[in-house]
């Protein structure tokens, strides 16, 4: 049987054949990689804000409704429970404040031991998210139905206002029931808006009476 070899029309073919499959497989490659990190970029923005509200969440889960309990321009100073912490002066009960850093741009959380008095303490500073422009507190209140006339505690102390308010006194006795924040970050083509709701821990039952059908 006669043997038949490869001619070079038929080399040059299988060339340019496997040419066209290589340069389709990189391209489809190139294809889906770029829009992986199109994909990535998008839901990095999201991952960052649901790890925030994450944090918040917890966070005031474990505050302590307690003096210190105040607002000041855009940060708020409170205490809460940090648990276990590898320091021990930052475990447990701890004084935090969450400030907007307008130096850095970030939504961060300072944490401090209660105050004693060592003048040298250990502190940690925490950024729970970038690219913030602004941060506002909104602090609700609710209606007291069967609150006393004069509260005896509350004598030479303001009293807050039922509804919504962005300031939280230092001298006032009583804790809100609600906490909004609001925070501008900025976008690529606009900034974005996002408001983080959580209701605080409270021991005092709030009851509201039915309406008296005419």
């Amino acid at each position: 049987m006669r043997r038949r070899y490869i001619t070079l029309i038929e080399m040059l073919i299988s060339l340019a054949l496997l040419s066209f499959l290589l340069s389709s497989l990189f391209f489809w490659y190139h294809h889906l990689t770029i829009r992986h990190d199109t994909l990535a970029k998008k839901k990095w923005p999201l991952v960052e804000e649901r790890y925030c509200d994450q944090r918040l969440q917890k966070l005031f889960s474990h505050i302590k409704l307690q003096s210190p309990f105040f607002t000041t321009r855009d940060d708020l100073v409170f205490i809460f429970d940090n648990g276990p912490h590898p320091e021990p002066l930052l475990s447990h009960q701890v004084l935090g404040r969450l400030y907007y850093d307008e130096r850095n741009n970030t939504l961060s959380l300072g944490v401090w031991p209660l105050p004693k008095e060592e003048s040298v303490t250990p502190s940690e500073n925490l950024v729970l998210l970038d690219r913030v422009t602004s941060l506002s507190f909104s602090f609700y209140y609710p209606p007291q139905p069967s609150k006393k006339t004069v509260e005896t505690e509350q004598v030479g102390h303001p009293v807050p206002d039922e509804g919504w308010q962005s300031i939280w006194q230092q001298a006032y006795t009583a804790f809100p029931a609600m906490l909004k924040l609001t925070v501008i970050r900025e976008g690529k083509k606009e900034d974005e808006r996002l408001v983080f709701a959580f209701e605080l821990p409270g021991e005092q039952l709030i009851s509201y009476p039915k309406e008296k059908k005419v």
